[in-house]
């Protein structure tokens, strides 16, 4: 279920909340590709296999492997204080 975040706990990691908006929404997707390397892995296919739904007939149950919502995983971690931003220009000082 959904719960309200207080602004004043998203912008102690962050200068502002669009800068929090892109911190945790750039490690979702790091997450999200994590999670489909080890589904891939998990189940056996490779780049070059296409997955088609079709190939399932109804009522047959694929084992489903059940991962954390990424967007929820990420916003955690954020929240944690575990996400630290790096600007291109600071790296380049």
């Amino acid at each position: 279920m959904a719960q309200t975040i207080d602004f004043k706990r998203i912008t102690t990691h962050a200068d502002n909340v669009y800068e929090a908006i892109i911190m945790s929404s750039r490690r979702a997707r790091q997450i999200n590709t994590e999670q489909r390397i080890a589904l891939e892995r998990e189940l056996g296919y490779d780049d070059n296999d296409d997955f088609d739904d079709e190939d399932f007939e109804d009522g047959q149950s694929a084992n489903v492997i059940e991962y954390p919502k990424a967007s929820t995983q990420a916003l955690e971690e954020f929240l944690r204080g575990d996400l630290k931003k790096n600007y291109i220009e600071d790296e380049e000082k």
